[in-house]
Parts: C-alpha cells; structure tokens; sequence
C-alpha cells in the first residue's frame, strides 16, 4: 500500500511587489527597551532593511498543518518576528521580548499558529499552521527585525487544496454517472471514451459549492464504448476512474468465474460488489474479507488476478458484478453482467457420451461425441454453441465478427510476450479465442490507442494471433500489455533498465 501522495515541492516564482508603504511602515527601530508592533510603525529611524521581490508559493492541504517559511539573519538578538495576512495587514502571528504575543493576534488564527522556537537562534522565523482552512488562502508577509538595525521582509502565496477521495463511477441504464465530493479548489471533470475524450455536449456536469467552501461535483454522459474513463482535477491533482464493461456472461448454475482487471501500479483496496451495491467481499491491506450472506457461493478469488469464482448459483445471482481496484492515483471498475443458465439435460447426456466413448476407446475422436452433443442442443433450439468454432466455418469472417455473440469455447491466454526494439515495446500472443483485445499500461495509467498500433489476425484454424506496439513515453517508465480473450486476461510488466 503506498502512502498519501505528497503535495508538490514548494516552488518560487519571481513576482514584483509594489508595497513602498507596507516597507515604509515595516522600516523600524526595535532599539526601545519596550518594543510594541501597534505602536513601533510609528518610530521610523534609518535601518539595513531587506525586502524579497520573490514570493514564494506554498500548497497546504486542508484541515493538515503547512509551513510558511521565513528566515533572517542567523545570530540575531531579541528578534521582532511580526506575520500578517493581506489585503487588510490581518495580524497572524507574533513574537518580541522572548516570548509569543497572542494577544495581538486575529481571532481567525487563535490557536492554530506557532514558531520553531527551538531554531530561533539558526534564523528560522517560519510559522506553522495547523488545521488549515480554505478561508486561510491568500498572501502573507512575515517581517523580521532585530536590536541589530537589521530588517527583513519575505512574501508568501498560500494555496488550499483538498485531497481527491474516492471518485465514483456507477451504471444507471445507458449512462455512467460520475461523482467526487469535499473537493477545493473548484474541480472540473472529463470524460474519455475508449481512446479519445468524450466531448461535452454528450456529458452533463453540475458543480455545487457547500457552506464549508468545498465543491461537490457530479457529471453523467451515454455510454459509448465498454472502456469509458471519469477523471476529476483541481488545482495540480488528478483523479480517475476507469470503468471496463465485459458485456454478459452465461454461466451454469455450478461454477461462474468474473474477471478483474488491474492496473500496474500498487493496490490499496479491492472490493466485489453486486449489482453496484451490495458487497460481496473486500480487501484493505492483507486480509479479505467476505460478506457471510455470500460465504456459501464464493468459492474464492484467484491468485495474482483477484477473478472471483462463484457456485452454487441461482436464478438471483443474475445481475452486475464489479471489481472496485483502487490505487493512489487510479482507480479501475471491471463489470460483468452475469445470467444463470440451467444444467440443460443435454450437458447429462454429453457426459454419458464421454464415459461412452472412454469405454470403447473412441477418446481420439471426441470430436465425434461433441457433434452429436452439438446436433441435439441445436436441434431443440438451443444457439448457445452456434458461435462456437464448429459453426462458425458456415459463415462468412466478416458475419462472424459483426456478431460478436459471447463464445462459450475459450483458450487460455498462453504467453504474453513483450520485447524491446528501437524506441518502442513489442507486445504479442498466439493461439487466442474468442477474438483478443490489448491494453497497455504506463504507471498507473492505460495508454491511448491513438499511441498504439495493434493488428488481429485470424489463422486457418480459427485462433487468433495479436500484435502491438507502443511507444517509450519515459525512459524511467514501468509498461504493462495485458491481453484479454473472453474473461481471461493475462499481462505481462516490462521495466526499463534505471526505471522504479
């Protein structure tokens, strides 16, 4: 599990202050034996004063403690170290005679401020801010001075931000809704589908601000694709969501298995729900955790792909399952609409057949005792095998991908092999049914197909062979290609050499 990003490192960018009066009123003299900053504005005497033209920006997280960094001459005695808040020279902060001044500090700071006495003697006037808030954006001052004559001004830009929690993707009919709350500064979300964005005018987006100052967002637009991503922003931060729809799955009542699909980077928690809501079983950490309602049914998840195996099914188990995967900066939702078959009394008789033709030594020629399987579930109006390869051959191949009717004969994903040539990676595998699909992954992230250059070819037996490829984007990048046949994925994770 990785920890909470951490904001971005404080920067500085140079930016000319036109304040000659605040300097003027700062430009003071602490020679006094009794120093008092509502009076000591009024008693300029020549000094050595330094003011910064650079102000520095500083992002705090809200409801976190922030430091504003400040600094004056190391060696100072008896320093004055007054901060303020601008527009209005709000007091924030003060401290002279040794000693913290809460007295003359605004109400809106009472309690949330301190110095680093400890490194007053190294120079350090930087001021703590604990449990920020969104009304303690704006800009401060920090000046210094000193018994010394010596007096320094520095500018601070202060900007809030809250941590994007979870951003949540639902299907509602033939729309996905997309929703993240307690978000500042004001957040804007966009949509992508498949490999490009979704434009706007299929998308609906309704930004509302609290009495808290934060920001609810929520946005919905018409499916388009079975890949669709939500990506929330605000400020520097990013947040998404990738929805796969699998489309349906018929299952015997004996056995199911649900694919997951997961990014590359690190997973913090894993959940399978069904029809969006109720919980069958969740992971934090090491331990997974079942919901008892669904203990008779769960067979298990499967090692490494997190798929889940269900038995013992009913006509009640109908309906969506989705795996929630998140990281700590992508989360991905793989559902599957399951429907439950009944164990036809024709899957009875295959089984006859089988013993039959085990006995008197027909083995090598299953095939046989499949067609005669074949015929009689045809024959009673049964299509669930007309797409399978057997039939298929009756059939022009365009016909045959038009259709594109979930298969119930699947081969395993074999070898995913991915090989570096040039300034690109090569991904590909052999030997697939039904027709196979290719995603890469950067980080944390899948790649856009416009970047991708991926061929499908259908060989005389009718398995499939698939190709790709992808650019480097980052020479310290870590890839993933995961190859995907029915509801069987298989990737494989290529590191270039002085990656992470």
């Amino acid at each position: 599990m990785l920890a909470t990003p951490v904001p971005r490192m404080v920067t500085e960018r140079e930016r000319v202050l036109a304040t000659p009066d605040l300097v003027q009123l700062l430009n003071v003299s602490v020679m006094l034996a009794t120093p008092d900053p509502r009076t000591v504005t009024e008693r300029e005497r020549d000094v050595s004063h330094s003011s910064s033209s650079y102000e520095t920006e500083v992002p705090c997280v809200l409801l976190e403690s922030c430091v504003l960094p400040c600094s004056f001459k190391t060696g100072t005695k008896d320093p004055v170290i007054n901060w303020s808040k601008t527009p209005g020279d709000i007091p924030v902060h003060s401290y002279y005679h040794g000693q913290n001044q809460p007295e003359h500090q605004h109400e809106n700071f009472t309690g949330r401020t301190s110095l680093f006495e400890k490194e007053l003697s190294t120079g350090n006037a930087s001021l703590l801010l604990s449990e920020v808030k969104v009304q303690d954006e704006g800009r401060y001052v920090c000046f210094t001075s000193s018994a010394e004559h010596d007096s320094r001004t520095s500018h601070i830009h202060l900007t809030v931000y809250a941590h994007i929690g979870e951003v949540n993707v639902v299907m509602q009919d033939s729309q996905l809704l997309c929703s993240a709350e307690g978000l500042y500064p004001e957040p804007t979300v966009t949509w992508f589908s498949g490999s490009s964005f979704t434009r706007t005018e299929n998308s609906r987006t309704t930004v509302h601000q609290r009495e808290d100052q934060l920001y609810n967002i929520n946005s919905s637009v018409t499916q388009m694709s079975n890949l669709e991503q939500c990506q929330v922003c605000f400020a520097h931060i990013c947040r998404s969501t990738i929805f796969i729809l699998r489309g349906k799955r018929k299952e015997l009542e004996n056995r199911a298995l649900l694919p997951c699909i997961l990014p590359s980077s690190p997973i913090k928690s894993l959940i399978w729900k069904f029809n969006q809501e109720n919980i069958i079983c969740n992971q934090t950490g090491s331990e997974m955790v079942y919901n008892e309602s669904w203990k008779p049914f769960v067979l298990g998840l499967t090692m490494g792909s997190f798929h889940l195996v269900l038995v013992d099914l009913n006509r009640d188990h109908e309906g969506l399952y989705s795996c929630h995967v998140q990281t700590d900066t992508v989360a991905v939702i793989t559902i599957t609409h399951l429907k439950i078959r009944a164990l036809h009394v024709f899957a009875i008789v295959v089984l006859i057949l089988h013993i039959i033709a085990v006995a008197i030594g027909l083995w090598s020629n299953w095939a046989i005792v499949l067609s005669i399987y074949t015929s009689l579930r045809l024959s009673f109006g049964d299509d669930d095998l007309r797409d399978g390869p057997q039939n298929q051959e009756k059939e022009p191949p365009s016909q045959q991908r038009s259709q594109k009717k979930a298969s119930p004969w699947e081969t395993q994903v074999g070898e995913v092999n991915v090989v570096m040539q040039d300034s690109e990676l090569l991904c590909s595998s052999e030997g697939l049914y039904p027709e196979p699909t290719v995603t890469w992954f950067s980080g944390s992230s899948f790649i856009r197909t416009e970047s991708i250059r991926t061929t499908v070819h259908q060989r005389e037996d009718q398995l499939y062979n698939i190709n790709s490829s992808v650019p480097f984007l980052s020479k310290s990048e870590q890839y993933e290609c995961q190859v995907c046949s029915a509801h069987i994925c298989r990737g494989t994770v290529f590191k270039l050499k002085g990656g992470c």
